[in-house]
């Protein structure tokens, strides 16, 4: 049975008032006070519990947790130190501990491509001295029935597909989960050196030790941790999830971000970087390509070794803009700066709407 839109907005009320009924219980005890009445139409505080009733919906917030029932009163939503518990006419949230532990095992001869795609569940690369590909598939789970998810692998000409999906129901409450910590060990031979695409939607993507020919991650709110990563392209797209990138050695690097901030250590390469809401720090090993970077909201960073050669524009609408480097100026504004230094052929392009931008020698 599908849930109503009503009862969603009921469910994220209830969820909604936990910090508030957080934050109104530790004002009164944090004071050594019982709490103060305050009675308006539709709300009563009293110490220790707020009571909302608005046109039959009735949300109670306690010392024992948050509790929701709507005016027909076939829907009640509990959220207390136990658990979380919905109920609907005659269903139920019934959540249970599930382990899992799935183990398999690709031929890795004739792949070219790995295309791996999960909802809520971690994926890390792992490679070693081996001649096959073993995927292991682990954790436990707290869901519902329908949540249970379950991992398969295929290949299709020269790509290996692995995905990890739930069995899927037309019912939220045995779709829902409130904890999982189940991960996709993939371990490839060292020698491996195809293509990566990954797809998750809110866990997070590690990789290491790898020299591939292109590595495509989009993720929606996870963190992307790569390291000594040598690859001809690198992209990386996340809407609300950090990058953590350290030695990475690529012909282009691209990163796009919607909230989430970009570290990279100890790179080479061309670097395109967007991001609307985060900040942006990236470290060279040696400045050997372009850097251009557009930010709607955070500060940028860059790090270069002492005798890198550069043209720079930098453009900041709200915020300073810093360079340490001896450079000859070519125009400066009070929200631009333009210069050089020496002969070098790599342009640095930097904008951002609100935030510093600062380009710093690297610390030997």
């Amino acid at each position: 049975m599908k849930m109503s839109m009503k009862k969603i907005i009921l469910i994220i009320l209830g969820i909604t008032l936990v910090s508030f009924g957080i934050c109104f219980l530790s004002l009164n005890f944090s004071e050594g006070k019982r709490g103060h009445d305050f009675k308006g139409e539709n709300i009563d505080v009293a110490p220790g519990i707020i009571n909302v009733d608005a046109d039959g919906v009735k949300v109670n917030v306690g010392l024992s947790g948050v509790h929701v029932t709507d005016d027909e009163g076939d829907n009640v939503v509990n959220v207390s130190p136990s658990g979380v518990n919905l109920k609907s006419g005659d269903e139920k949230l019934d959540l249970k501990s599930n382990s899992i532990d799935h183990e398999k095992f690709e031929d890795i001869k004739g792949i070219e491509k790995i295309d791996i795609g999960t909802s809520f569940v971690d994926i890390n690369l792992i490679p070693e001295d081996r001649d096959n590909i073993r995927i292991h598939f682990n954790g436990k789970i707290k869901s519902g029935s329908g949540n249970i998810p379950s991992m398969t692998s295929e290949k299709s000409g020269s790509t290996l597909y692995i995905d990890v999906k739930n069995k899927g129901t037309d019912s939220y409450y045995s779709n829902y989960s409130n904890y999982s910590d189940l991960k996709l060990d993939i371990y490839i031979p060292k020698e491996y050196n195809g293509k990566f695409e990954m797809n998750t939607s809110s866990g997070d993507i590690t990789g290491e030790k790898m020299n591939v020919k292109s590595i495509n991650i989009a993720t929606s709110s996870g963190d992307i941790n790569l390291k000594n990563i040598n690859s001809d392209t690198v992209t990386l797209e996340t809407s609300s999830g950090d990058g953590n990138i350290k030695s990475v050695n690529a012909d282009n690097i691209k990163f796009k971000s919607g909230s989430g901030d970009m570290t990279i250590e100890d790179m080479k390469g061309i670097l395109n970087a967007a991001t609307s809401s985060g900040e942006i720090s990236v470290s060279y090993k040696e400045l050997n390509g372009d850097i251009a970077v557009v930010s709607s909201s955070g500060d940028v960073k860059v790090y270069l070794p002492n005798n890198s050669k550069f043209n720079l524009n930098a453009v900041g609408a709200s915020g300073e803009i810093e360079c340490n480097f001896p450079l000859s100026v070519v125009s400066k504004e009070e929200h631009r700066l333009v210069g050089k230094t020496g002969e070098g052929n790599n342009n640095i392009d930097i904008t951002t709407s609100s935030g510093d931008i600062s380009i710093y020698p690297k610390e030997k």
